[in-house]
C-alpha cells in the first residue's frame, strides 16, 4: 500500500512601528494538510488545533473534511515598548534563554522537540517580559508567563 501526505506551510509576518518607542507585531502561521493520514484520522483537525497554544486560544481550524485540514494560528502577537535602556514586551512572544546547536537547555518557556522540523519559528508564550540593558552587550531580564494554576507555571 502506498500512502501519500502533503503539507503546505505559509507564514505572514506583520510589524507596525506606532512611534519611536512602540511597536506591534503579529505573525500568522497557516498549514494545509492533505492526504491519507488526514483521511484515516477523522479528528485530525481537533488533534492539531490546540498543540502550540498557550494561555489564550489563538488558533482556528478553517477546514476539516475528507482528506483536507486547514489550520491557522497567531503565534506572535505582542506590543513592545522601548525607552532608554528599558524594553517591555507584553503578549504572545518567543522567550529564548540559552541557545545551543540542537537543544536549548535553558528554554523553560517554549520547550520543543528538536525533531519538529516544520516549525522553524517555535511556539510563543503569553507573557510579560521586561529587559534592562546594563551595558553594550549585557542585560537583566525578567519574564512572567500567564497561567491559571501555579502547577502550570
Amino acid at each position: 500500500t502506498f500512502l501519500q501526505d502533503n503539507l503546505i506551510h505559509n507564514r505572514l509576518n506583520f510589524r507596525w512601528m506606532i512611534n519611536d518607542e512602540l511597536k506591534l507585531r503579529t505573525d500568522l502561521r497557516t498549514r494545509v494538510f492533505y492526504g491519507d493520514l488526514v483521511r484515516a484520522n477523522p479528528n485530525y483537525g481537533d488533534a492539531i488545533d490546540n498543540v502550540n497554544n498557550d494561555y489564550f486560544d489563538l488558533s482556528l481550524v478553517l477546514l476539516d473534511e475528507n482528506a483536507w485540514v486547514v489550520q491557522s494560528m497567531i503565534d506572535r502577537l505582542y506590543l513592545e515598548y522601548f525607552k532608554g535602556n528599558w524594553e517591555v514586551r507584553l503578549g504572545r512572544q518567543r522567550i529564548n534563554w540559552g541557545i545551543s546547536t540542537v537543544w536549548n537547555p535553558n528554554d523553560i518557556f517554549n520547550a520543543f522537540s528538536f525533531t519538529d522540523f516544520d516549525y522553524e519559528e517555535r511556539p510563543g508564550s503569553d507573557a510579560l517580559r521586561v529587559k534592562y540593558y546594563t551595558g553594550f552587550a549585557s542585560s537583566v531580564e525578567l519574564a512572567v508567563r500567564m497561567f491559571d494554576h501555579f502547577d502550570e507555571a
